[in-house]
């Protein structure tokens, strides 16, 4: 559930689920703006994602990991519709 709390700093955000929720969010919020997708479209996302260059050697293959990983198509029920991610 989505709240006003603040998450503290964490260096290394492919420790915890809820950065990746927290992303799973920002692009369906996204996608409910755009009203081209049509129910049963499968909507191919791109995330242009940034490290601070003094992180960026120790933890881009980590983050490409947790962001892309192998999950496939994922299936979300967000706002009472069905998207295919």
């Amino acid at each position: 559930m989505l709240s006003e709390n603040r998450i503290p700093y964490r260096r290394d955000k492919t420790v915890e689920p809820r950065f990746f929720i927290l992303t799973l969010f920002a692009i369906l919020l996204e996608i409910e703006t755009n009203n081209q997708v049509a129910p049963g479209d499968i909507i191919k996302v791109q995330l242009p994602i940034g490290l601070p260059p003094k992180h960026f050697a120790e933890l881009y293959e980590k983050y490409e990991a947790f962001f892309k990983g192998d999950r496939g198509v994922l299936e979300v029920i967000y706002n009472d519709r069905k998207y295919q991610i």
